[in-house]
């Protein structure tokens, strides 16, 4: 009898461990059919020099700035798929880590550390993710509220930021209000965004 339910006790841990570990595995799919990719913009392909890429990005970003934010799709930890449009009425700052790189680690530490807390004046925080890496990466990532996968290259104007990590500033009604290009540079803001700040 004890021999049984100590069998029945195995059984059932591994069949929790594989549960668990099938949970985590759902959200480092970076083929998931389901989600949507943007194509590789054909004017940057024969760019070459980094900062000849991030001037491109710098303006294409600009020249958005006020419009309306792509409409990205994405695969949460449920592994649900949900549109960027389900989140409004709130204020999104979204954080965009594509990969483990240093600065992207660095980043998601300190958002870690302050217990994944928006920035002032922001609702939600989301982590968006494209991939697996670093057993750290992949920790920190999981860990975050609000973490989803999403397609890669990015949609729309969003292509052209081949900058990671960068996050993005979007209005409770879906507007591009600012971004930050990398965990230790100043925010760029919409005008009308530094106005606001200005009167309060």
């Amino acid at each position: 009898m004890h021999r049984f339910r100590s069998i029945s006790i195995l059984i059932l841990t591994l069949g929790l461990s594989i549960s668990i570990f099938s949970c985590v595995m759902i959200a480092f799919r970076p083929d998931d059919s389901r989600l949507v990719r943007g194509p590789f913009p054909p004017e940057i392909a024969s760019i070459e020099k980094g900062e000849d890429l991030i001037a491109v990005a710098e303006l294409k970003l600009h020249e958005n700035l006020g419009e309306t934010f792509p409409n990205l799709t994405l695969v949460n930890a449920q592994n649900d798929v949900v549109t960027l449009e389900e989140f409004r009425g709130k204020r999104l700052a979204i954080l965009v880590s594509t990969t483990d790189c240093h600065y992207c680690v660095l980043w998601l530490r300190d958002l870690h550390n302050t217990r994944w807390k928006p920035p002032e004046g922001y609702d939600l925080l989301m982590v968006l993710f494209s991939s697996g890496g670093t057993k750290e990466f992949n920790r920190l990532v999981m860990n975050a509220p609000n973490h989803f996968l999403v397609g890669w290259p990015l949609i729309d104007y969003l292509a052209y930021a081949r900058f990671y990590p960068a996050m993005y500033f979007v209005s409770d009604e879906g507007i591009f209000e600012g971004y930050k290009r990398g965990y230790l540079a100043d925010p760029v803001w919409h005008v009308e965004v530094d106005n606001k700040a200005n009167n309060n």
